[in-house]
């Protein structure tokens, strides 16, 4: 079901249907809460920056994926974790009702996706500038965090690791292994960017005292976590990391709000002491001679603000024309 194209996009429009209704309190008043929150992204330069902002991370992720199959890959890392953590992961898979593989299948490869887009929409149409700023700073250092990971320290999907356990969703999405490996790559797997983006979600939800939110995103990211181990594709680890991961970077995003401070120094400080020892540990591993690509890489992953902010300035250039489009728009309807 989920490798037909039309099938994908129906579950796809339905997702962010359901999620949306959900949040907006049910269905009267829906359409225009939609068209609202629509005219307000195009409208307020800030939350268009942002928006734009997090399109082009995403982008970056995926070029970024490219680049990374010129580097080294050890699977010394996968096979110890495997040693550890394979018997309990197929004991959870020997329980596999039909429902429940697609019920997690489905929250994998479609609630997730569309998570960000209904939690966009619900800051729309309550004009909550410190959740739309927070999503933009949760994928921003989410990933720059877990880029070094993933090109030093790589670690491989748990079904690919062991015969024992299986990829479960291929049984829903047989094409996964073709289709999916533009946006995810195999050995990308700690931390867990599934775990930490939806965990980040909830807790600001929650450190911003949104029940409603909350609520939603406790179920949902619950549910996405969950998915990801049974599923044979993360290990139990790259969760755990995901976790402390995603609870960090809201952590340190509201203590700059509640405490006005940004601290810009240390942290560019911190960031490079903590980049600095992922390549030291991935180089002791993978082998001295890559040193000159691990190096490159690096100055990739530092100039990844200054790209962010070159882009913000040739996008300002073009959203006035943009918005004067619209608003005559607007005023015709």
């Amino acid at each position: 079901m989920f490798g037909n194209y039309f099938g994908k996009i129906i579950l796809s429009f339905f997702s962010f249907f359901l999620l949306t209704v959900i949040l907006h309190g049910g269905f009267r008043g829906y359409l225009k809460s939609l068209f609202v929150s629509l005219k307000r992204l195009l409208t307020t330069r800030e939350y268009l920056l942002y928006f734009l902002g997090i399109l082009l991370l995403l982008l970056l992720d995926v070029l970024e994926l490219k680049g990374e199959s010129g580097f080294p890959s050890s699977y010394l890392y996968s096979y110890f974790i495997a040693k550890i953590e394979a018997p309990l992961i197929i004991k959870l898979q020997s329980f596999q009702p039909a429902w429940l593989v697609f019920l997690l299948s489905y929250v994998y490869v479609f609630l997730f996706p569309v998570l960000f887009a209904a939690i966009l929409y619900y800051g729309l149409i309550n004009d909550q500038k410190t959740l739309i700023a927070g999503l933009f700073y949760i994928y921003l250092i989410n990933y720059l965090v877990a880029m070094p990971f993933y090109v030093n320290l790589p670690v491989y999907e748990a079904w690919s690791i062991h015969p024992g356990i299986k990829l479960l969703l291929v049984k829903y999405y047989p094409q996964f292994n073709v289709e999916y490996r533009s946006f995810s790559g195999i050995n990308n797997n700690f931390p867990s960017l599934h775990t930490a983006l939806s965990v980040s979600f909830f807790y600001l939800a929650f450190k911003l005292r949104d029940k409603r939110l909350t609520g939603v995103l406790g179920v949902s990211s619950s549910l996405i976590v969950i998915s990801t181990i049974y599923l044979g594709i993360h290990w139990i680890i790259d969760i755990i990391a995901g976790i402390f991961l995603g609870v960090g970077v809201v952590y340190f995003y509201t203590y700059q709000i509640e405490e006005r401070e940004f601290m810009v120094n240390f942290y560019k400080k911190l960031a490079f002491a903590f980049l600095a020892i992922v390549f030291f540990l991935g180089g002791l591993v993978n082998g001295a001679p890559h040193a000159e690509k691990y190096y490159a890489y690096f100055k990739q992953q530092v100039s990844y603000m200054e790209i962010q902010e070159k882009a913000a300035t040739k996008l300002k250039s073009l959203y006035d024309v943009f918005k004067n489009e619209f608003k005559e728009f607007s005023d015709r309807l």
